[in-house]
């Protein structure tokens, strides 16, 4: 049976493979969940009227920042609006952070919510749209991801508006993604969550 010989510098292993001599590895997305350093919230808003806004939160912890984007899938054409620092009066109605690594119970430092209660929506990061709104002939949804990858501020909240641009009620869904880091750098070395 082949075996694999680490080489390390103390920071980063490398692994080589004996029977290939060749470099082994894996992708950065794959080590997050298997060192239980990756997460998933999301909630599906039914029916929501035309016209209409719905809210999704994002609550950074003391200790971590959030390293993460969003997917949002719809029936309705839709504006999506990305905000930072808004004014709420409540955090809305918790979701579960739940660790994309199912064999362990890691805990979150971001928590998310929806429905919060909006006094006014923050800084604007990120605008876009997915589908179109009804032009008489065709509703058009569609689904949206990998938007910016946003690596957020520590005890600070953040918001994700997204307004139904039809002319009738629809379903819309959101993710968010994420992993997290003790470090307050935008760069850091891989391997250290």
């Amino acid at each position: 049976m082949a075996h694999q010989v680490q080489i390390t510098d103390g920071t980063i292993d490398v692994n080589v493979e004996g029977s290939s001599h060749g470099i082994t590895g894996s992708r950065g997305a794959h080590y997050r969940v298997e060192h239980s350093n990756g997460w998933i919230s999301s909630h599906l808003f039914s029916a929501v009227d035309a016209a209409a806004s719905v809210y999704f939160h994002i609550k950074v912890g003391s200790t971590h920042n959030p390293h993460g984007s969003f997917t949002l899938s719809t029936e309705a054409g839709v504006t999506l609006e990305f905000y930072e620092n808004p004014v709420l009066s409540a955090d809305g109605t918790a979701l579960a952070e739940n660790c994309l690594n199912r064999q362990t119970l890691a805990t979150s430092d971001t928590s998310c919510f929806y429905t919060p209660t909006v006094t006014a929506d923050g800084t604007l990061l990120e605008i876009g749209l997915v589908g179109t709104s009804n032009t008489g002939v065709t509703d058009i949804g569609g689904v949206k991801t990998d938007r910016g990858y946003w690596i957020l501020k520590r005890n600070e909240s953040y918001l994700i508006k997204i307004t139904n641009t039809d002319q009738a009620a629809k379903d819309i869904a959101i993710a968010y993604i994420w992993h997290e880091h003790a470090s307050t750098f935008a760069r850091h070395p891989p391997d250290k969550p």
